[in-house]
């Protein structure tokens, strides 16, 4: 489940309980405020990592080394694609508002995601590129930052 008018971040969710300690779970947040994501994707993200050193190890396996990378660029990719799109929205508003810091912070935040997850993708499709450069162009006509 997604928010709505956005594509689903996970095709076949399941959801999961987990027990940590309190310092783990606050740094979590921390490490997720930072990025500007969730505390459910930085674990998502874990487990992929973590899957993917384990059945390297693990010949019989159900789960192959490609299906979990092809999983973890989905995701990535979905991932992406919901940043843009909030990148775009929150453009709109600095239409709207140009003068809006919060709302220019905001941009600045998913950028910097955006480009945390770009540098994790190894063939970023060219139309999210495309989307992302036409919005940067469009955020800086208000001279308020440089692409």
């Amino acid at each position: 489940m997604g928010r709505p008018g956005r594509p689903p971040e996970l095709t076949n969710p399941r959801h999961i309980a987990a027990v940590i300690e309190e310092k783990e779970y606050e740094l979590l947040k921390k490490i997720a405020e930072l990025r500007g994501t969730s505390v459910s994707k930085i674990i998502r993200e874990a487990i992929l990592n973590y899957l993917e050193i384990v059945t390297k190890n693990i010949p019989e396996t159900s789960v192959n080394l490609s299906e979990l990378r092809a999983m973890r660029e989905e995701v990535l990719m979905l991932q992406l694609r919901n940043t843009v799109l909030t990148i775009s929205a929150q453009a709109r508003a600095l239409e709207r508002r140009p003068h809006d810091d919060e709302v220019l912070e905001k941009i600045l935040k998913n950028i910097e995601k955006a480009t945390y997850i770009l540098q994790r993708i190894r063939n970023p499709p060219p139309e999210i590129l495309s989307q992302l450069k036409s919005v940067l162009e469009k955020i800086n006509e208000y001279g308020r930052f440089t692409t």
